[in-house]
């Protein structure tokens, strides 16, 4: 079970992507900087904490998501509407790479 900590970093992390899609669909780079706040928030330490046991795979999947965070940032602060899709896919991937490898 996810300790009340992480379950919940997990809501906010899916209600900010929730949130995003509506950014992204409408090219409100104001929103989407505004949602990818709390995304950035999260340090890769804290990330690894997550995880009980050192998990190389895992640690991959969570940097992959904070680069993801970055790289969506910098496409709203360029105003790249295509950028920021593919960003915004490249994020939406991740998580479900990283919790797919987490239930298996």
């Amino acid at each position: 079970a996810q300790s009340p900590t992480l379950q919940q970093a997990m809501r906010q992390k899916l209600a900010s992507a929730q949130a995003l899609l509506e950014a992204v669909v409408k090219a409100d780079y104001a929103a989407v900087a505004r949602y990818t706040d709390p995304l950035a928030r999260f340090s890769e330490t804290e990330v690894a904490s997550w995880q009980t046991v050192r998990d190389r795979d895992y640690v991959e999947a969570a940097s992959l998501f904070l680069l993801s965070v970055k790289g969506l940032r910098q496409a709203a602060a360029e105003e790249d509407a295509n950028a920021v899709a593919a960003e915004y896919t490249t994020l939406v991937s991740t998580c479900v790479r990283c919790h797919t490898h987490v239930r298996n």
